[in-house]
């Protein structure tokens, strides 16, 4: 089985992947919501998310629940700017054509 954490692997299982923790916590931070809310959200057992988190192998569908459960809730600028520092990028405006702004 290969050993690299980042990659998926074929487990006893079946297909398996290692989840960035750090990264999840993050994004949760960003939100605003607790790992509770997270687990909830995504229809997680506890024990399921602790391994995720922890680093343990987890099945496709783990990562996608809590991947669809971060995305139902945006990220909060704010909180974005306080933990990274770094304010939120406003790109340029785009009309499009045919905007009644044209006329």
């Amino acid at each position: 089985m290969n050993d690299d954490p980042l990659r998926p692997v074929i487990g006893r299982g079946g297909l398996v992947v290692v989840i960035k923790g750090d990264q999840v916590l993050a994004a949760c931070a960003a939100r605003g919501m607790s790992l509770e809310e997270l687990r909830l959200a995504a229809r997680l057992s506890r024990p399921t998310l602790q391994a995720a988190l922890r680093g343990k192998r987890v099945r496709p569908s783990t990562l996608l629940k809590l991947a669809q459960a971060l995305k139902r809730n945006p990220v909060l600028e704010e909180a974005s700017e306080l933990l990274t520092g770094v304010a939120p990028r406003v790109g340029p405006t785009r009309q499009v054509e045919g905007d009644p702004k044209d006329d």
